[in-house]
C-alpha cells in the first residue's frame, strides 16, 4: 500500500514499470496512440496526450498481444489509470514487460 494523489492505494497486485507503446480504443471507436507505464494482472497506467473519460469503457492494444479491455479508473491531462475488465493470462503481461 502506498499513498498515491493524495489517497491510500489498494491494489490487488503488484504493478512493473514499463515504457511500451499502446493504442487506446475508446467506447470502440475513437484512438489514441499512448504509452504504458506500469502493468499488473489488474491493471495499468498509461501516459496519454489527451484525457480519457473516467468510467469510460477502452480497448488496450499492444502489437502482436491479444487485445486487453479496461475501464478508465481515473485519468488527468497527461495519465491514465486503467482497470481492467479480465485478468489477463501472466504471459501477457509478461510479454508487455519483456517489450
Amino acid at each position: 500500500m502506498y499513498e498515491a494523489f493524495g489517497m491510500l492505494d489498494e491494489r490487488k497486485t503488484r504493478r512493473s514499470d514499463t515504457h511500451v507503446a499502446a493504442t487506446v480504443v475508446h467506447e470502440f471507436k475513437d484512438t489514441t496512440h499512448v504509452y504504458l507505464l506500469d502493468v499488473g494482472l489488474h491493471g495499468c497506467r498509461v501516459s496519454t496526450p489527451t484525457r480519457l473519460t473516467a468510467g469510460s469503457f477502452v480497448t488496450v492494444i499492444v502489437k502482436g498481444l491479444p487485445s486487453l479491455e479496461a475501464w478508465v479508473a481515473w485519468s488527468n491531462d497527461s495519465e491514465a489509470g486503467l482497470n481492467f475488465a479480465h485478468k489477463p493470462p501472466p504471459n501477457v503481461v509478461a510479454a508487455i514487460l519483456a517489450a
